[in-house]
């Protein structure tokens, strides 16, 4: 991994933003390995994070590869009479005002398709030390947003790469992508058996519809289930849907 992020460092050497973006490193639970049922999460970027050294490409890769390895990260999320919050939270003292983690659809609608598929896990209060987690683009704004088509083109070609290293470390059983087809499709070649529902997700106007599946692959054994964005959609349809295309019968 860290001769993989010195070159993302070169990808953004003219770039100079690169310094105060945010940068990703994939994260992986402590029980992750301690069951069968290995789920991979796949998101398009983070909206906020925190920045890597990036005095030079040796200390930005040593970065990446020192966080990669760690799999305590999870310690961001903390429970607090069963309800997960970040622990980034300047203020503590006031639940109504902190961030909590479990309303949020991203990570709800995740944890409700993760609980109902197949093979065994340990639980823990803080359900992500059971799962991977990575995002397709390393690199994009400090504070929130995606990165733009720029940013996305700069980085391409190294974080398919980072993203089959990935696959390959982790070795999931079942990987779920929460992105929309077409974020997905510059990353399809990674994978087997894509197959493109040729629909999107409408949330709003005349055209809305119910599609919160657009397609589907494969990873060596594992089945890959490209989801819409969660923002907005029903949960229990968007969960069913794609409990479906795992072949998951609820």
């Amino acid at each position: 991994m860290k001769e993989l992020y010195r070159r993302l460092y070169n990808d953004f050497y003219t770039f100079p933003e690169f310094d105060s973006c945010a940068h990703f490193v994939s994260m992986c639970g402590e029980l992750y390995d301690k069951g069968t049922r290995r789920f991979m999460l796949i998101g398009r970027s983070t909206n906020g994070w925190g920045t890597l050294n990036t005095a030079s490409e040796t200390a930005f890769g040593g970065a990446a590869q020192a966080e990669f390895d760690d799999h305590k990260r999870w310690n961001w999320v903390e429970s607090i009479g069963g309800t997960l919050y970040s622990t980034h939270d300047q203020d503590k003292s006031d639940l109504t005002k902190r961030y909590c983690i479990d309303k949020k659809p991203y990570w709800d609608y995740a944890k409700a398709i993760w609980l109902q598929l197949p093979g065994n896990v340990q639980s823990n209060d803080i359900w992500m030390e059971s799962i991977a987690w990575s995002n397709l683009y390393k690199v994009s704004p400090k504070n929130s947003g995606n990165p733009s088509p720029k940013i996305q083109q700069i980085q391409l070609a190294t974080c398919k790469e980072i993203l089959k290293h990935e696959l390959e470390k982790y070795r999931p059983s079942h990987i779920l992508m929460i992105t929309g087809f077409d974020w997905f499709f510059p990353f399809a070649d990674l994978f087997e058996n894509v197959k493109d529902s040729g629909n999107r997700n409408v949330l709003r106007g005349v055209n809305k519809n119910a599609v919160y599946v657009e397609g589907t692959a494969t990873y060596g054994d594992a089945k890959v289930v490209i989801n819409c964005r969660p923002e907005w959609r029903d949960k229990a349809a968007f969960v069913s849907a794609a409990l479906l295309a795992f072949e998951v019968v609820v």
